[in-house]
């Protein structure tokens, strides 16, 4: 056996590795593809506009987004649209991810529309700080967190369920209200003419036209631990191949340097046997044949 048919051994083991890596990379693509894709979507890069549906939003009061954030400052700061966002009949899904300060002996919203008593839609705060979700649920028992947080309202026939940080915290049989009629969709404040503004640095809200789950809002974008996984998985994928060059220039060098053919062909054997995913016991005949320092 010739150094080119080593080549050759070799080339396939980069290729599966390298195949490896490429389903590492496909597994994220199936994972984005599965995601469930909003009707809006607003991110805030550069403004108040629907990455999605195409209904882009008004600053109002002095609101304002800046590194791609929505900034609130519970005055009178909101967002205004020209339709209702939340589907008005059927399923829905509301994720926002914020920091928000309710203000102390206020009603807050994060995001209203309709009239009272429509039922009106709403996420947002009562003066005590506890968290309300529209007409249907004004006492839901729950205070407002503290900090960065994840949450995810969804209503549909299986009634109303409401998640923080993808944590189930509160569920109905009923289904909650979806704001049909009356006032347009608003960001930072209620409908109508209630004010109840909201103090909030808002990072993202998506709005879905059925029931979701937290894992289905990744919406096409890994999240940081995943995109930590597959630097790691190609880190180690580089790190293996530099070690399995190393260890084949070693051996081919020593081949070169041996004074008799027999015991080189039998050495180029078992070293296609090791570089071919050979056991351990391999590897331990071929360094002690060899009689040189370990190969790893």
């Amino acid at each position: 056996m010739g150094i080119y048919e080593w080549s050759i051994t070799w080339g396939v083991d980069v290729m599966r590795i390298a195949t490896v890596a490429a389903l590492i990379v496909a597994g994220f693509s199936s994972v984005s593809v599965q995601a469930v894709t909003p009707i809006h979507a607003y991110e805030f890069n550069g403004g108040v506009n629907d990455s999605v549906g195409g209904a882009n939003g008004t600053l109002a009061a002095g609101a304002y987004v800046a590194a791609g954030r929505l900034e609130l400052d519970g005055i009178d700061d909101h967002v205004s649209f020209a339709s209702h966002l939340v589907p008005t009949s059927g399923a829905y899904s509301v994720f926002v991810r914020l920091n928000a300060l309710p203000n102390p002996g206020n009603y807050t919203e994060i995001i209203s529309q309709g009239f009272s008593g429509g039922p009106g839609f709403y996420i947002g705060t009562a003066p005590a700080g506890g968290i309300r979700l529209t007409d249907t649920f004004t006492f839901t028992g729950l205070v407002f967190p503290a900090g960065e947080v994840e949450l995810l309202l969804t209503s549909g026939g299986g009634g109303t369920r409401f998640y923080i940080d993808g944590t189930l915290v509160f569920s109905n049989p009923a289904a909650a209200g979806n704001g049909a009629g009356g006032s347009f969709t608003t960001f930072g404040r209620q409908f109508g003419g209630y004010g109840e503004y909201l103090r909030a640095s808002i990072d993202a809200i998506r709005i879905y036209d059925s029931v979701i789950l937290p894992g289905d809002v990744v919406g096409g974008i890994p999240e940081p631990a995943a995109w930590a996984m597959l630097v790691r998985g190609f880190g180690l994928t580089g790190a293996v191949l530099r070690r399995r060059q190393r260890a084949l220039r070693i051996c081919l060098r020593r081949v070169r340097r041996c004074r008799h053919a027999r015991r080189g062909c039998r050495l180029l054997a078992q070293l296609r046997v090791l570089f071919s995913g050979g056991r351990y016991s391999t590897l331990w005949r071929c360094k002690r044949f060899l009689r040189i320092m370990p190969l790893w």
